[in-house]
């Protein structure tokens, strides 16, 4: 943990935006049934839609690999944060059955970000701890969820779904901004 999280800057920087999108994404998944209880889905649909979106993520990752290529790393990592924070605005906006494409970007992001980012960490490390800098890295997007979602949880409860979602939006912006301005400065991007 200290040679990941301390002693290698871009290493570091790389595990701490994916826990950020990692977080967001958790937050989504936390969100999504009452979500889509809110948009009208019948209860009856749920478990189609959501092993749908399942097979979505599993074909983003095969797809991984061309469309990083296609949009650079660069281009690649920066829209992964961006893409999350409209996701949430969105759906504070959408609230019919449209609810489920914006659900999409979501698992587009997961589907995404989970074989490039391992093929970044891999290419900075040694065999030798990998299982243990990869087991941190899925570490760090479970307990940035487990700081945020009793907050984003909160804040549902007491202002609503869309209030939620807006404020899930800003504070993932911010965090994620963040570890880009220091992977930048860590020659991350």
């Amino acid at each position: 943990m200290k040679y990941a999280l301390n002693d290698h800057k871009e290493l570091k920087w790389l595990i701490l935006y994916y826990a950020v999108i990692g977080g967001a994404g958790f937050t989504m998944v936390w969100l999504i049934q009452p979500y889509f209880k809110a948009a009208g889905l019948p209860l009856a649909f749920f478990g189609i839609v959501w092993a749908l979106l399942q097979f979505s993520a599993g074909y983003f990752s095969l797809a991984a690999g061309s469309i990083e290529r296609f949009f650079g790393r660069k281009a690649s990592v920066v829209s992964l944060i961006f893409l999350s924070s409209i996701g949430f605005v969105l759906a504070s906006y959408v609230n019919t059955l449209w609810a489920i494409a914006v659900v999409l970007i979501f698992y587009f992001v997961r589907g995404i970000i989970i074989p490039i980012f391992k093929d970044y960490i891999n290419r900075l490390i040694s065999s030798d701890i990998r299982a243990t800098v990869l087991s941190v890295q899925a570490l760090m997007a479970r307990l940035a969820f487990s700081i945020t979602g009793p907050i984003i949880g909160w804040v549902s409860d007491s202002y609503g779904m869309q209030t939620a979602f807006k404020a899930s939006s800003g504070l993932f912006l911010l965090l994620g901004v963040v570890c880009l301005l220091f992977l930048k400065k860590h020659d991350g991007i």
